[in-house]
């Protein structure tokens, strides 16, 4: 079976730094999400191991589809909302912050 090449390319330094920091203050809007009582402990726990895992390809220099990972973010999100997991204001919060990703 022969794969497609891969589309996906390494962060840039510029946007690696525009998504560390991004990513950086999802966690810890969804770490005070958890405190305040915005966010279900079982909903930040899923939120906090997707934006690990970026952080994760990130520090490799894992090749990664920039867009679709925070469109998964963003769907995880509206899941979490919908299943009364945090609150419609936390979730606007952490798409403020996820609009800020990029170049």
């Amino acid at each position: 079976m022969t794969r497609a090449p891969s589309t996906a390319e390494p962060a840039g330094p510029s946007i690696q730094v525009n998504l560390v920091d991004s990513l950086t203050r999802l966690r810890r809007s969804v770490s005070a999400g958890v405190a305040e009582g915005e966010i279900r402990s079982d909903a930040g726990v899923d939120l906090n191991n997707l934006v690990t895992n970026l952080q994760r390809e990130l520090a490799t220099g894992q090749p990664m589809d920039l867009q679709q990972r925070v469109a998964e973010l963003r769907s995880k999100i509206a899941t979490r909302l919908r299943d009364g997991g945090l609150t419609q204001s936390r979730a606007s919060t952490l798409n403020a912050i996820l609009s800020t990703v990029g170049p």
